[in-house]
């Protein structure tokens, strides 16, 4: 299903403007969240969280609702093809972030693991572009 987000977006955005598929997105997961919080747990389990966790989850919510808002802003300036290349570059942000949010030492085998995500991303960049320019030039 990840795989096929940037189409089945680019697809919705032909039909919906970009707010209107945040707020159905959004609003569905709300309302999958208040129906397993009915049938699993109880809500007080709410008023048990402390003011830091609470502030940890709107900062991640809004970390969150920011990564999609710029990736369907994104999706509708450029084809879904670079939009997916480019949306997998997280994996090397997810390493490049741990070493100061989490204190993980840079040794030579992270260093290692985000050069050659970044070499795949320019690669496929590279393809991709090569692809375009040669059914421009032979296909008019």
């Amino acid at each position: 299903m990840w795989g096929s987000l940037a189409a089945v977006s680019k697809l919705l955005l032909n039909h919906l403007d970009s707010y209107q598929v945040l707020f159905y997105m959004y609003g569905l997961g709300a309302a999958v969240f208040v129906i397993i919080m009915c049938f699993k747990a109880s809500l007080t389990e709410l008023v048990t969280w402390r003011a830091s966790e609470l502030t940890l989850l709107l900062l991640c919510g809004i970390l969150g609702f920011l990564y999609d808002f710029f990736y369907l802003k994104s999706l509708g300036l450029i084809p879904a093809v670079e939009a997916s290349m480019l949306n997998y570059l997280f994996p090397i942000f997810i390493v490049i972030f741990a070493v100061p949010i989490h204190k993980e030492k840079l040794d030579r085998y992270k260093i290692a693991s985000i050069a050659m995500g970044l070499m795949g991303t320019v690669l496929l960049m590279t393809l991709y572009c090569l692809a375009w320019w040669i059914s421009t030039v032979f296909f008019g």
